[in-house]
């Protein structure tokens, strides 16, 4: 084989429809242990069906620092999936980060498996990313608040989920979170999102490091001005002060085309957000092109006089939004774009 032959391998990825064969992980384990060197450095499951448990408990996982699992069919999914995969980060003790999706509606929840996460020694994760729907989530928000506890989410430095309720786990326990990432599905999410974190009663209640905001809200247009909160998460911008990168972006459909007409940020919402974070070196947000009278397509002046004002230059994207995509084409070219630019340093040098 190769692989004893690659003496310096840091990554292995799989994405196969094939459960991976037991001589091949003994192969890893046994060669680059030879060789001092950390076995997998990531390990990516991607579309693995049944019977995938086989892999999580060969000893070349035995220091394994990263795992992603994505479900995107019903039936990579068996009965002992969770269980297997607890009992995977239980024995794998330099587990750095977990990856969990599913992009797939499964069939039955995962079972409330509470009492495995109790006085048991977890590894604590510098990432975690859970993405389900939340019908069926992989932990429940008593075994993550448990695993927190014990000290779990104490190296935590990247954290996406987007179950409302996981939030009340990490709230007091991140100490040197940097990076999270919040996807709303419904309206309702945000109020939820604003009653844990008022309940917990905590200046900082997710640290003094966090630096990276991504947050995303839900794609109807169903806000409620002004400033509604499934918009801009102010409630989590008035805890998180220190903040340089924020991403109030939605999606992008097509590439390269304005999108369909959406609530994006008003020159107030824009200014205040420039108050609450003063140290924004980077931001993306939604912006609608105004249409006049004659039907022309014009770029908001007043957002773009906003974003001139914020303390620090930053670094900008812009996700356009049209109610004709096809009438405001003709403003996406290089010509319009440096002119835009122009007009907010123009702005600025008059501040």
């Amino acid at each position: 084989m190769v692989i004893p032959a690659m003496s310096n391998l840091r990554y292995f990825n799989c994405q196969t429809s094939f459960t991976l064969p037991e001589c091949l992980l003994q192969t890893l384990h046994s060669s680059l242990s030879r060789s001092g060197v950390d076995v997998e450095k990531a390990l990516n499951l991607t579309r693995l069906p049944q019977p995938l448990h086989t892999v999580f408990f060969q000893s070349a996982n035995l220091r394994l620092e990263f795992l992603t699992i994505k479900i995107t069919k019903q039936n990579e999914v068996w009965p002992n999936f969770k269980s297997d995969v607890i009992g995977m980060l239980l024995q794998t003790r330099a587990m750095k980060g977990l990856v969990f999706s599913a992009t797939c509606r499964l069939m039955k929840p995962f079972p409330d498996m509470l009492p495995y996460f109790e006085e048991k020694d977890l590894p604590a994760l510098q990432v975690l990313s859970l993405h389900t729907d939340d019908h069926t989530p992989l932990f429940t928000a008593a075994e993550l608040l448990e695993w927190g506890a014990q000290g779990g989410w104490d190296k935590l430095k990247t954290l996406s989920f987007q179950n409302m309720d996981y939030l009340p786990a990490f709230l007091g326990h991140t100490p040197i979170l940097a990076n999270l990432g919040v996807l709303l599905r419904r309206k309702r999410d945000a109020d939820t999102l604003q009653r844990y974190i008022e309940a917990a009663g905590l200046s900082s209640p997710l640290g003094c490091q966090l630096g990276h905001l991504q947050f995303s809200g839900p794609r109807s247009k169903t806000y409620t001005r002004p400033q509604d909160r499934c918009l801009i998460p102010w409630y989590l911008l008035n805890v998180a002060p220190n903040l340089t990168t924020l991403h109030l972006h939605r999606y992008i459909r097509v590439p390269f085309l304005p999108e369909l007409c959406m609530d994006t940020p008003t020159a107030q919402e824009v200014h205040d957000i420039s108050k609450l974070c003063p140290d924004l070196a980077e931001i993306r947000l939604d912006m609608e092109l105004i249409f006049s009278r004659s039907h022309k397509p014009l770029w908001p002046s007043e957002v773009l006089t906003a974003l001139a004002q914020f303390k620090r230059p930053i670094k900008l994207m812009i996700y356009l939004h049209a109610k004709n995509p096809g009438t405001a084409n003709f403003l996406l070219n290089q010509a319009v774009y440096k002119k835009v630019f122009n007009r907010i340093v123009d702005e600025r040098e008059r501040l």
